[in-house]
Order: C-alpha cells, then sequence, then structure tokens
C-alpha cells in the first residue's frame, strides 16, 4: 500500500514537471502580474491542452497572455502571420510533431481556419475559443 501510494505521489509531481516545460515566459509573465498560482492554470489545462471556457479570471490570464506574446493588435484582434509563427514555433513541439511534413502549409491552414472561430462573449472568451481550435486541429495531426 505504502508504494502504491509513492507511486502515486511521484507520478503526480512528474505530471505537474511535464506541464511546467510547456510554459513560457509569457506565462510567467501574466501569473505575476494576475497574481495566478501554477495550479490555477494546470487546472484549466485538461486533455489535448483545451483551455477551460467561461471563467472571467481564466480569461483574463489568457487576454494578458496574447498581448505579451504579441499574437494580438491593440483593438485585441490576432495578427494572422503572428499566430501561424506560434504555431511554427510552439504547437509541434508540444505535441510532439517536430517532424511533421509540411509545416508551414499545416500552420497556414490550421492559422486560417481558426480564425474564422465563432466570437465568444468577450475578448477572453474568443481567445480560448481561437485556442482550442488550435489545439484541436494540431492535435488530430
Amino acid at each position: 500500500m505504502k508504494v502504491a501510494v509513492l507511486v502515486c505521489v511521484i507520478l503526480t509531481l512528474f505530471q505537474v514537471s511535464c506541464r511546467r516545460l510547456n510554459y513560457v515566459a509569457e506565462d510567467f509573465i501574466c501569473m505575476k502580474k494576475l497574481g495566478i498560482e501554477e495550479s490555477y492554470l494546470n487546472d484549466r489545462v485538461g486533455d489535448n491542452f483545451l483551455l477551460t471556457t467561461g471563467d472571467d479570471q481564466f480569461n483574463d490570464f489568457v487576454v494578458c497572455w496574447v498581448k505579451e506574446m504579441g499574437l494580438v493588435d491593440e483593438n485585441m484582434q490576432i495578427i494572422p502571420s503572428e499566430l501561424k509563427s506560434y504555431i511554427l514555433k510552439h504547437q509541434f513541439n508540444l505535441f510532439k510533431k517536430n517532424d511533421y511534413p509540411n509545416k508551414d502549409e499545416v500552420a497556414e491552414r490550421v492559422s486560417k481556419s481558426c480564425l474564422n472561430t465563432e466570437p465568444g462573449k468577450n475578448d477572453g472568451d474568443t481567445m480560448v475559443n481561437i485556442f482550442n481550435c488550435v489545439m484541436t486541429q494540431m492535435g488530430a495531426l
């Protein structure tokens, strides 16, 4: 029984450590600005990296994050070339598809497709919807 508990504790710690590897500097900047803990973010990222919807505090984090990443203009509109660049730089690695063929074409297709995502009730909801579209399409490759 003690061994089983120890294994569960180790696996839990390992899972958190693995997730942390996916954070970028901008995540930590927004965590600090908004007083958000890593555990809060971990709880809002589900299977296949889908983001929680309808959570105002998380939406605030996402808005901060897209601004810090330089993915939006001053009107909170996604900059298409920046979204494509983000997909190329981060998403293939996140989904362990670094050797995927035609990455540029895939990033172009995914970014164009997801820019047509249904807007949410506010900027945060809209950004979550767009990134859930990206995650869904990248996860399906």
